[in-house]
């Protein structure tokens, strides 16, 4: 589908860690809406947010895009090829998620994922996506593709079998963590 763009986010809410995983074993909200032919998906999840660790490193790109060539491969899509202007675009959206709050696909200056994939000079695309990840404490690769893959409209971004290339983000500041992987496939 030409000019398609598919977005979702995974958020976790700050709280006692302890008492998610007591109180909600495998526990979940879902909202998502569907204007033409853009989804977006906001999800509570309460099991893939790490508690805080001073023994865990900021997650690679290379890493979390590993895992998603196997999520994708598992589901029969070929692998993504890592790309500098999806990862400039993922940077972009992770920082602005850290430094003003912003908790959804609309950037602080209004933009939104396609727009910042574009302007990373990713142009012209033909099929563009986005998935976001933030919360408290730390968090591993696995444990954001983990939560990702729980959640259908990440699970469908990330299996979209379009896309041929991906740059990922995850930020690590102040005991939080904001993460972004752009897709894209160009026209």
């Amino acid at each position: 589908m030409s000019g398609r763009t598919v977005d979702a986010t995974v958020v976790c809410r700050q709280a006692d860690v302890q008492k998610w995983f007591a109180a909600a074993i495998n526990g979940a909200s879902l909202r998502v809406r569907m204007s033409g032919l853009t989804a977006i998906a906001c999800l509570v999840v309460l099991l893939g947010c790490a508690a805080p660790s001073s023994q865990q490193q900021q997650p690679s790109a290379t890493d979390v895009i590993g895992l998603l060539n196997q999520k994708r491969a598992e589901a029969g899509c070929p692998p993504v090829s890592p790309d500098e202007r999806l990862v400039t675009a993922a940077r972009r959206q992770a920082e602005d998620m850290r430094d003003n709050g912003v908790k959804d696909h609309t950037g602080s200056d209004g933009s939104r994922p396609r727009e910042r994939i574009e302007a990373a000079g990713f142009t012209p695309a033909a099929t563009t996506g986005e998935i976001l990840l933030w919360g408290s404490g730390s968090t591993s690769a696995q444990q954001a593709v983990d939560a990702w893959m729980k959640s259908l409209p990440h699970r469908e971004v990330i299996e979209h079998c379009d896309f041929t290339h991906a740059g990922a983000v995850i930020l690590q500041a102040e005991n939080r963590y904001f993460g972004a992987v752009a897709f894209g496939r160009p026209a």
